[in-house]
């Protein structure tokens, strides 16, 4: 819990003491995907409007989780082309712990959105644009620390990350669609070859 507060200190005590914990930043990534799925099961209605009977829980696993996951890998990919320093279990400790103040403002939109009401949401909404301008600012220094990088440099990896990210997601895309058209395919041949 100590990132949020002394990001310098806890992400060089992840570096240098090897003090990360996978069971520690799993529970952190979990929580992220709790907490989102609350704020649409149980937010305010005035706020968020969801069609429980329509409610997929597969959406935002692959927002948080598979986001996670996806930054983390492709962080380490870019970061081995630019000689980042950082391992993938390092760079999955710092994303999760990263995490923390948006779970916070989730849990806090939980509870205060069900007592505001709309036309007082300015300071809540000032709020959800600082946690997700301090999650960013925290995974850049994460970056920073973990692979020894300067901040500008850390700047460019980020936006290289995102750009594998969406490289990676293209090319998952692709393979899940030739791999549902190549399963039409065998199914027709089969049933082609049972009807003769």
């Amino acid at each position: 819990l100590r990132t949020s507060i002394h990001p310098f200190e806890s992400l060089q005590d992840i570096k240098s003491k090897n003090m990360g914990s996978v069971k520690i930043a799993t529970v952190f990534m979990l929580l992220f995907y709790v907490a989102t799925i609350l704020t649409d099961l149980v937010g305010g209605f005035m706020f968020k409007i969801t069609d429980l009977s329509n409610f997929n829980a597969i959406l935002p696993l692959i927002g948080t989780v598979g986001i996670v996951l996806l930054w983390t890998v492709a962080n380490w990919l870019v970061c081995i082309l630019f000689e980042g320093k950082g391992k993938i279990k390092e760079i999955f400790y710092a994303t999760c712990y990263s995490l923390i103040p948006l779970i916070i403002y989730n849990f806090l939109f939980i509870i205060l959105s069900n007592f505001i009401i709309p036309s007082a949401n300015s300071p809540f909404e000032l709020l959800g644009n600082v946690c997700n301008i301090f999650t960013a600012i925290l995974l850049l220094l994460s970056i920073t620390v973990i692979h020894d990088f300067s901040f500008f440099k850390a700047i460019g990896t980020a936006l290289a990350t995102v750009l594998g990210m969406a490289i990676v997601t293209f090319v998952l895309f692709a393979m899940l669609t030739l791999w549902q058209d190549m399963i039409a395919f065998v199914i027709g041949l089969f049933n082609e070859a049972t009807l003769r």
